[in-house]
């Protein structure tokens, strides 16, 4: 884990092919943590659009005044700058960009979903309480800056802690993308590590049972922590998405 402000964490584009993907970050991230993804998917020949939710890489007092209303409209502007590029848009989401790709699919009409730890359910038990236990702690902070083994700690831009208040936004965001699944009529790719500290793995499971599209694949991953995209199978997540990609260009 570095500075939330790195340079790594800034929201990037890549010009490509007319397949766009929209690659979003998760809660308390930033775009370092989908970097290397969006790195592999422009060698690959793709247009690859990662925006910066509003209040991350600032600090948590500015993502403490943000709010999930306003990271949905960002990935909307986001989505439909995209589409206006390109022939067919893919919405791609880590943790609680997974939700918010969720939730893009449930409204637009995308050529495909990814969703990379998705979080539908976690783990935190405090979670479901956040809407009024920030009124006496605001803030969790932690001190463990990296993580150890084969991680690229390198470009994982994010806060060391979390405003209180926007757990509640989260779960929020997390309800809309349930209530919604049968909406989506788009193919999937549904990637989860088995032993993922921060999301419920079964995430995945109701993501794979709500998705009404017969085209749906499950990759569980073994040895992979939250941030699959950068932990020691992140060569098999970006194989993952880019072989996904390309079977959906086949049927363009």
């Amino acid at each position: 884990m570095i500075d939330a402000r790195h340079p790594s964490g800034q929201p990037f584009f890549y010009e490509g092919n007319d397949t766009g993907i929209l690659l979003i970050h998760g809660f308390t991230g930033t775009c370092g943590q989908v970097r290397p993804l969006g790195s592999a998917l422009r060698e690959a020949g793709y247009t690859v659009l990662a925006p910066l939710l509003p209040g991350h890489g600032t600090s948590l007092e500015e993502m403490n005044r943000s709010s999930g209303d306003a990271w949905l409209r960002c990935v909307r502007e986001a989505y439909v700058s995209l589409e206006k590029m390109v022939r067919q848009v893919v919405v791609a989401g880590l943790s609680m960009g997974g939700t918010l790709a969720t939730i893009l699919a449930e409204e637009y009409n995308p050529a495909g979903l990814v969703t990379l730890s998705g979080a539908i359910r976690v783990r935190e038990k405090f979670a479901w309480a956040a809407g009024v236990l920030w009124r006496f702690k605001p803030y969790l902070r932690w001190t463990n800056l990296e993580h150890d083994g084969d991680y690229d700690n390198s470009v994982d831009a994010c806060y060391a802690g979390l405003p209180v208040r926007k757990v509640a936004d989260l779960n929020r965001l997390r309800a809309l993308a349930r209530r919604n699944l049968a909406l989506i009529d788009c193919p999937a790719l549904v990637v989860q590590p088995v032993h993922d500290e921060t999301v419920d793995p079964s995430s995945a499971r109701i993501l794979m049972s709500g998705l009404r599209n017969e085209r749906k694949k499950l990759v569980m991953l073994e040895n992979s922590p939250h941030v699959c995209t950068l932990g020691p199978e992140r060569e098999k997540v970006f194989r993952e998405v880019i072989d996904f990609l390309r079977s959906l260009e086949k049927e363009a």
